[in-house]
Order: structure tokens, then sequence, then C-alpha cells
């Protein structure tokens, strides 16, 4: 959306002249990166699960990218 919405604005501030037409386009707000655990970090995760079936959900979650509501579920 924010290419189209740059396109649009140069076109008419360059091509039709028309400064004011730009200012009223809506822009989306820029999307954050999501926390990535280092390596050390997911080890220590592990070894302080306090079963062998918490340690499988949490590997097993982690190794597929779950969310937490979809790990309990």
């Amino acid at each position: 959306m924010n290419l189209t919405a740059t396109a649009l604005r140069s076109f008419f501030h360059t091509t039709l002249g028309r400064t004011s037409f730009g200012n009223r386009m809506a822009r989306t707000p820029p999307e954050r990166l999501p926390v990535v655990l280092s390596p050390e970090e997911v080890a220590l995760l592990l070894a302080h699960a306090p079963s062998l079936k918490y340690r499988a959900a949490l590997s097993l979650g982690y190794g597929c990218g779950l969310r937490i509501s979809e790990i309990t579920n």
C-alpha cells in the first residue's frame, strides 16, 4: 500500500502539479520484526522446562513457529 501511495503522490505532485493531493493519502504503519531467540536462549528455555512433556511441547512449538495459544490447544 505504501508503494502505491508513494507512486500516486509522485504522479500528482510531479506530473500534474497538484501538491495538495498526496497529503490526504493514508499510510500504513511500519511493520515490526518479531523477536527471534538466540540458540543459547532456546537452550536455556528448554533446560528449565519442568518435565519431558513440557520440554517436548516447547521444542515442537518453537521448531514449528507456533504461537503460545496454538501450543496450549
